[in-house]
């Protein structure tokens, strides 16, 4: 019976002497070993490429217009520029030059503000108020106000394909009452519009 209980104390010592030296390990008086690192962060993914109409791109369009009928042959030209302030509005500005054979040459300086108020989908929605000065050959010179309604259908990108109505109404009414077509101007158009 004695014998039994001399094992189990050198059993209990035992244990507790493996206990003190893994204590001992852990506190540095062991063997060391390096951490293991941490493996490094996946990169995110890729920026998807700016649209048309991004805060901080610009909008570029060039027009060229040629034509012919019952007034005779007439052409156009035009440019404007503007840069997206922040997504979907650009401050723009237009000018334009028109005339023909039996024509009057008529040319435009317009401040316009370009809006796309969303851009989701394929078809986006487009507002431009415009408003400045008219030039017409032989006449008094006139001022200008009113917009573009129509639709921009996205190509990917930064292009695609307008689709718009236009409208200006000319005054003061005494000097654009003689023109052939009154006081105000319309017309429907269709272009290619890219972003830079």
């Amino acid at each position: 019976m004695g014998h039994l209980q001399v094992w189990g104390v050198m059993g209990v010592l035992g244990v507790a002497a493996a206990a003190t030296q893994a204590v001992a390990q852990t506190d540095g008086a062991g063997p060391s070993y390096a951490p293991t690192p941490y493996a490094a962060p996946l990169p995110g993914p890729p920026p998807l490429p700016a649209r048309y109409g991004d805060a901080g791109t610009h909008h570029l369009g060039l027009s060229l217009g040629l034509g012919g009928g019952g007034n005779g042959f007439v052409w156009a030209v035009g440019a404007e520029y503007g840069r997206f302030v922040i997504d979907g509005v650009a401050p723009t500005l237009e000018v334009d030059l028109s005339g023909g054979s039996q024509v009057l040459t008529v040319a435009s300086t317009m401040a316009a503000l370009r809006l796309l108020p969303w851009r989701s989908g394929v078809v986006w929605p487009l507002l431009v108020p415009r408003a400045g000065r008219v030039f017409i050959g032989s006449h008094p010179d006139l001022w200008g106000a009113g917009g573009t309604a129509g639709v921009i259908i996205a190509l990917g990108g930064r292009m695609g394909v307008q689709l718009a109505y236009d409208y200006l109404r000319l005054f003061p009414n005494e000097d654009c009452e003689a023109l052939s077509t009154g006081c105000s101007l319309h017309r429907w158009g269709l272009g290619l519009v890219i972003g830079l």
